[in-house]
Parts: structure tokens; sequence; C-alpha cells
């Protein structure tokens, strides 16, 4: 059964973002002839064209337009390497408005285009908003993961505080499965301090029979603390029967030993000196 009000509502929202060819002053910031010119592009996939009339209009403009017109961006689009470039290159602070009407679905949009759109608004809202987002299970990974990172790009804690709670994180079986297969966790590590107590700390709570390639990979990353913090192991823990102790001697040690940009530097306070 066609429900009426749904469609109904489409249509008023169509309608609502052509008026928005208006700035609320009134005064046309793109015309009639132009604005078909762009709809038959991007539908086209006539991208030639397309950056054309960028040319002609500006590109600030044209970010705008597209911002209140998101529905008129065919999803093939996000495919286009240039495409993307020019809306990530230029889409920032000034267009918050216009990106949480999107999220919010107050603007109309392709789940193609929001989900793009998505990124770059989160990478925007307040890093404080941010923390109860990554902590609220009922959002959506993908977001989750946006902002626990930009939560640990500006945060002060201390990289003690900041491992248990990505540990934390990963608990939720939904983030992990997203962000298992990507390299987020080697990624964040970057921004920790205390790197020699992060390192330890992983040894200590994740090595065991059932530790997984995230978090080996992960440990591995750390790579001067990581070796360190092997280093400090085994000496203390020379069994060769201990699983831990055989796991960093077969796997850690030549994965940071065949890494040449950092090797010499690892190997160097254990090289004699004439």
């Amino acid at each position: 059964m066609i429900d009426k009000e749904k469609i109904n509502l489409t249509f008023n929202r169509i309608e609502k973002s052509l008026d928005l060819r208006f700035q609320k002053n009134g005064t046309l910031f793109i015309s009639k002839d132009d604005m078909e010119s762009l709809k038959k592009t991007l539908y086209k996939e006539e991208y030639q064209n397309f950056f054309a009339l960028k040319t002609k209009i500006g590109e600030a403009v044209l970010i705008q337009v597209l911002l209140k017109n998101s529905w008129l961006i065919n999803d093939r689009a996000f495919k286009n390497k240039d495409f993307k470039k020019m809306l990530l290159g230029n889409i920032g602070k000034e267009h918050f408005d216009f990106l949480e009407k999107i999220i919010e679905d107050k603007t109309f949009s392709t789940k193609v285009s929001k989900e793009f759109f998505e990124k770059i608004y989160y990478e925007l809202v307040d890093v404080k908003r941010c923390q109860k987002i990554y902590q609220d299970n009922k959002i959506k990974a993908s977001v989750r993961a946006i902002c626990f990172k930009r939560f640990v790009m500006n945060s002060s804690k201390e990289g003690s505080y900041l491992i248990r709670e990505t540990d934390s994180l990963f608990m939720d079986k939904e983030f992990y499965k997203y962000v298992k297969n990507k390299p987020y966790l080697n990624n964040i590590l970057e921004k920790f301090s205390e790197k020699d107590k992060v390192a330890e700390w992983i040894l200590t709570n994740k090595c065991d029979k059932n530790m997984d390639t995230v978090w080996s990979s992960a440990f591995a990353s750390l790579k001067n603390n990581a070796f360190n913090a092997t280093i400090n192991y085994i000496n203390l823990n020379m069994d060769y029967d201990n699983f831990t102790t055989k796991w960093l001697i077969r796997k850690i040690i030549p994965k940071l030993l065949l890494q040449e940009s950092y090797s010499q530097t690892i190997m160097y306070p254990f090289v004699k000196t004439t």
C-alpha cells in the first residue's frame, strides 16, 4: 500500500530544497539555467561539464548548492575520485548547519550521500559531544569510530587510561566487527602517550591463546616500545613452553626486525660498538 503522507513529505522536501536557490536576503546565487545544467550533469555523470560549471559559478557557491540539494547527487558520483576530492577539500565548519540538516533528514538525500556527508559532519561536531556519541552503543559503529578517534586526538588523558577505554569499546561486538579489518587501532595508538606502558598493558592483558590479529598488529605497531616490552618479558619468562614467550620470539621479533625503517633504531642499544 502506498503511503501518501510519506510521498507528500518527500515532495515537500524536494520543493523546499529547490526554493533554497535563494539566500535569506533574496539574492539569487545560482541561475535557474545553471541549476538545470547542474542537475543534468550530475544525473548523467558528465563530470567534464560539472567541473566546467564549477569554474563558472565558483566552488564556494557550488558546494553550498550541493549541500542544500544533496538529493541531486547520483550515488555513483561518490565513486568518482575528483568529485569526492572536490567535496572533501571544500566542505568545512562554515557548512556545518547544511550538513546537520542532511544528517537529521531535514534535507532530502540518498542513503549513499548521507553516509558520505556523515563522515565529514562527525569530524566537525564538538569534541565533548563526540565523547557522548562514542559511549552510546545505540549509535551505529561507523559514527562511534569517528568520534572515538576524535576524542583520542583531542584528549589530555594518558595512554594507560586510553588503552583501557579502547579495550572497553572493543568489547562491543558491533563496534569490533566494524574496525577489525581496518588499521583503526594502529592509527589511534600513534596518538597515545606512555607507549611503553601501553605496550606492557597489551602484552599483559591481551596476549593469550585467544589473541586476535587486531591486538597483535597493534602491539607490533608500537615498534621500539613493543620491542622493549618484548625483551623485558622474555628476560623474566625464559620458559619456552610459555605461550607468550613463544609468540614473541616466533611472531613479534621477526616482524619488528623486518621493518627496515626502524630495525636499526631498535637494535642500536643492543649492538656493541668498539
